[in-house]
């Protein structure tokens, strides 16, 4: 038997802004650990999409979207996306929060959209994204 997702409900959490890290605002020692770990997480993760956000079937199926999901422009594809997230890790456009060797967002602006990148698999650098819609959304101190 299949198991069904349960319906989401209509009332939005409360949003946590997110940060993005800042090296200069760290000791030299410590920026330079991080630049290692975005050396080394940027040669190992990977786009991998999510069906809720997806607009095409180009990448795998797509699923009904839940609640709030935006849409991804039908002309992304896995091998770009994955370029482009590496690029964002290697320059530091990532939060504060890390997971096993990751960090939880990556950032890319596109023109005047900014894309989020979001840690979906964090044993394998996997990340799904998606464009924040508001600028409310993007990163308190985004450069």
């Amino acid at each position: 038997m299949a198991l069904k997702r349960p319906k989401q409900s209509k009332a939005v959490a409360p949003y946590k802004a997110k940060e993005m890290l800042d090296l200069t605002t760290l000791s030299k020692e410590t920026a330079d650990k991080f630049r290692e770990a975005m050396r080394q997480a940027s040669g190992k993760a990977r786009y991998t999409g999510s069906p809720y956000h997806r607009s095409s079937s180009k990448e795998g199926p797509v699923a009904q979207r839940v609640g709030l999901a935006s849409r991804c422009p039908p002309s992304w594809m896995n091998i770009e996306a994955t370029r482009v997230l590496r690029i964002a890790i290697t320059e530091g456009r990532v939060s504060t929060i890390w997971e096993q060797g990751f960090p939880r967002h990556v950032w890319h602006l596109d023109g005047d959209v900014l894309y989020e990148g979001r840690l979906t698999n964090s044993g394998n650098g996997e990340y799904h994204g998606y464009p924040l819609e508001d600028r409310w959304q993007w990163p308190k101190n985004f450069r």
